[in-house]
This record gives structure tokens, sequence and C-alpha cells, in this order.
């Protein structure tokens, strides 16, 4: 048995943009030599600071710092971009109230209607917060983000997983 419908109604926040998208980015597999190569970088790194002496010593220590920051300063402007994004398209901010049934995905905010019909998704996916459903390439973009904090009653997040279970494959199952 499938739930009729869910509804619920919220606001998004660049931070619900910025984890769907950390999601996504966590879910695509690295290489295997991508790991080996990092994990090797930082205990190379390591050993070189701890066994050498002087002028060495202090490039390590300013290399590791400088990949350090580089990594922090790519998460920071990610991060940005979201923030940049939400405050450039209205559509995203303020209130709005969403139905799920079997036709479709339906949102009505202050601004906008708008309507998909399940063929419209490719995929789908949860984590511990957020609901994702993918337009594209999984891979490549993020469709909707849904936050499972704008749900009154925790069934409603079983019922939803099971229109979304029936009408959209799941991530890495369809």
């Amino acid at each position: 048995m499938s739930a009729s419908s869910v509804e619920y109604e919220g606001e998004l926040t660049s931070d619900d943009l910025t984890a769907g998208e950390r999601a996504r980015v966590r879910r695509i597999p690295r290489s295997r030599f991508d790991q080996v190569a990092g994990w090797v970088f930082w205990v190379l790194l390591l050993l070189l600071i701890v066994q050498s002496e002087g002028w060495l010593r202090l490039v390590a220590l300013v290399l590791g710092i400088w990949v350090y920051a580089l990594d922090t300063y790519q998460q920071g402007k990610a991060r940005n971009h979201h923030e940049r994004a939400f405050e450039s398209q209205p559509t995203l901010r303020g209130r709005f109230h969403s139905r799920f049934d079997a036709q479709g995905f339906r949102t009505t905010g202050e601004l906008f209607e708008d309507f998909r019909t399940w063929g419209a998704f490719r995929a789908w996916e949860e984590t511990a917060d957020l609901v994702i459903l993918y337009e594209g390439d999984p891979d490549r973009s993020v469709g909707r983000v849904i936050p499972k904090r704008v749900f009154v009653d925790p069934a409603d997040v079983d019922s939803l997983r099971a229109i979304l279970a029936e009408h959209v494959p799941e991530v890495g199952k369809g």
C-alpha cells in the first residue's frame, strides 16, 4: 500500500542547498588512486615534518598549511556559490507549500507555482536531513532539495519515501 499524497509547508535555506550539493559530491566515487594518493601525500608530509630539520621542515609545514587552506577555501567558495544563488533567486526564498501525489510534485510559493510529473525526475536519494530529487544526471546536478525538518509528522517522511519509491528510481538502484 502506498501513500496517496504528502503535503508540507516550509522554507529553504542556502545551507539546505549546500548540504544537497555536498551529499551529491560525497556519493560520487573517487578512484582508488585518488584515495590512496591523498593518504600517501599527508603521511609523507607528516613524516617529512617530523624527520626533517631547518628550512625543509619549514617548507613542509608551509606546504601542509597551504594545501589545507586551499581545500578550506574551495569548500567556502562552494558554500558562497550556493548562498549567492539562493540570494539571487527570489523564488528560492520565502515560504512554500508542496504536494507529492500519484501525478507528481507541485510547489507553490509567494512568487511561483511549479508542477513536475514523475517523468521529470531521473532519481532521488535520502540523507539524514534531506530528500534530494534529481532532474538530470545525479552525478552532475541537484534538482530539488527537501529538508526533512519541514515535515511536522515523521510518518510523512515515510509516506514521501513510499511515493518516491513507486515513481522514481533511487540513486544507484535504477
